[in-house]
């Protein structure tokens, strides 16, 4: 199944204008390789946990079908913030998928085509959707993961910032996903994204957290440029988190 889909990603992509790797962030380049990224990613994971073979190709298969939303959005609006494009872009990659006809032509069952759109929906939003099936939780579980860890790589603060609102901070406090609405400062971005923590949901996930300290340059970016004593609460939040989470049951 994932080599079936990842011809039909990069036939998609032919009408892009794919670069080196070298890519700018706004740029058809920079979510080609970001969706590769991911789809390696997603293999690191799947490594770590006891998948059957089929499971394992199922989620490689959502990983380099999650962001082909993004392609259009780009070529719509110029631009790959959902909030100021109002563009769905995860709606949009199962919309292509449906309009190609993809799981028919593949003779997919339909609970397999199910799984794989139910990810993708919810691979971008603020929380997964209510759902009795727990292998569609599951594999959107999965897909959110895979991403986030990869966000984390790819998004460094440069520009120098000291502000925290206290909407951003409340989230960050509660040790929950922060709200992108409410993020408008470099320092609110890079604690946004140290959130993502919060939002990890597999023992592995947060190994490679760990393993690979994803959190260093941003927690090094917020000790430059934020109040020793925030800083300070930061990290002891983090640690905290880490502690407890650790010593709970994750799928």
């Amino acid at each position: 199944m994932f080599q079936n889909a990842q011809s039909f990603f990069e036939n998609f992509v032919k009408d892009y204008e794919i670069g080196k790797e070298t890519e700018e962030i706004e740029s058809y380049s920079y979510k080609y390789y970001h969706t590769y990224r991911v789809v390696r990613m997603m293999e690191d994971l799947i490594s770590r946990l006891n998948l059957t073979p089929e499971k394992r190709d199922l989620a490689k298969t959502i990983a380099i079908f999650h962001d082909m939303g993004r392609f259009v959005q780009l070529k719509k609006t110029k631009h790959f913030d959902d909030l100021k494009t109002n563009f769905d872009h995860a709606k949009e990659s199962v919309h292509i998928l449906l309009e190609n006809q993809w799981f028919e032509k593949n003779g997919l069952e339909k609970k397999t085509k199910d799984i794989i759109v139910f990810a993708i929906e919810n691979h971008n939003k603020y929380q997964i959707a209510e759902e009795r099936d727990p292998e569609k939780i599951y594999f959107a579980k999965l897909i959110r993961d895979a991403d986030k860890l990869v966000i984390l790589k790819e998004e460094m603060p440069t520009e120098s910032s000291s502000e925290i609102n206290a909407l951003v901070w409340q989230d960050f406090e509660a040790k929950r996903l922060i709200n992108r609405r409410n993020v408008i400062s470099k320092a609110e971005e890079a604690l946004s994204n140290i959130a993502f923590l919060f939002d990890l949901y597999l023992e592995a996930s947060l190994d490679i957290v760990q393993e690979q300290n994803l959190l260093k340059p941003y927690l090094e970016y917020l000790q430059n440029n934020v109040d020793s004593k925030i800083y300070e609460k930061i990290n002891q939040t983090i640690k905290e988190y880490l502690n407890t989470r650790k010593k709970e049951h994750l799928c």
